[in-house]
């Protein structure tokens, strides 16, 4: 035990991991184990002890780095922020993968992913400013989990398509600019579209395991090249184990 704090109690009251507490007055305890796991316990005036620990609060030690660290960055053809992070590419004859791949050290948890389709007149009946027809394979991603792959988005072709496949998130703009950041830069517009893992799956969000081939995959199969600009960023966590 690394310390004890102790406090007085009043009637009725809860801890804070939820387990109810008898209604009689007496002291809660506050222990930290070396694990930064706090515990708490309550002796009452009867002389009986009630232990809460249903669950505890993650408190690393004083002078400790952080297990828990943020991710933040841009899919990439080499990974997560290497090599060319613009999705705008020809991929019609060969496919272009941007990707983010698990790492060895830690596990990656992806809370969310933001798209940012921007060109001149965007619609979400094209693809940014393309024409649906004029994109005839469609854009895919994918999260790749040992022998599993869940396929987040299939073959879309249009704006409209990867809002409707991604759960329509956070919605804003009005009919004609829905999910649209008008004049974002210059002439062109933005669609800002959000993908919320940490919703679909846990509060933490999709894991890439640490030492594993998970990976969350883009795949650009048609000709992007005229849009001004295509960037998918990650938004997320990376948790070290505890030594």
């Amino acid at each position: 035990m690394v310390y004890e704090r102790q406090r007085s109690v009043n009637d009725n009251e809860v801890f804070k991991d939820g387990a109810d507490v008898a209604p009689t007055r007496g002291v809660l305890f506050f222990s930290v184990d070396k694990d930064g796991k706090i515990r708490a316990s309550r002796s009452l005036v009867d002389g009986t002890i009630v232990i809460a620990n249903s669950s505890f609060i993650d408190i690393p030690p004083s002078g400790t780095p952080n297990f828990r660290k943020l991710l933040v960055g841009a899919l990439g053809e080499d990974g997560l922020d290497d090599g060319n992070i613009d999705l705008a590419v020809d991929g019609s004859s060969n496919p272009v993968d941007f990707f983010i791949e698990a790492h060895a050290d830690y596990d990656t948890y992806i809370s969310k992913a933001v798209l940012l389709i921007a060109a001149n007149n965007v619609s979400l009946k094209n693809f940014g400013h393309i024409l649906r027809a004029n994109v005839p394979i469609g854009f895919d991603l994918k999260l790749i989990e040992g022998p599993d792959t869940s396929t987040v988005l299939n073959k879309a072709r249009t704006g409209g398509d990867v809002v409707l496949q991604s759960g329509a998130n956070n919605p804003f703009g009005d009919s004609n600019t829905a999910f649209e950041v008008v004049s974002w830069w210059d002439t062109n517009d933005a669609q800002i579209i959000h993908i919320p893992f940490n919703e679909w799956t846990d509060e933490k969000g999709a894991r890439l395991g640490r030492g594993t081939t998970d990976k969350l995959v883009a795949t650009v199969n048609d000709d992007f090249r005229s849009l001004f600009e295509f960037k998918i960023r990650i938004f997320g966590s990376r948790i070290f184990p505890i030594s």
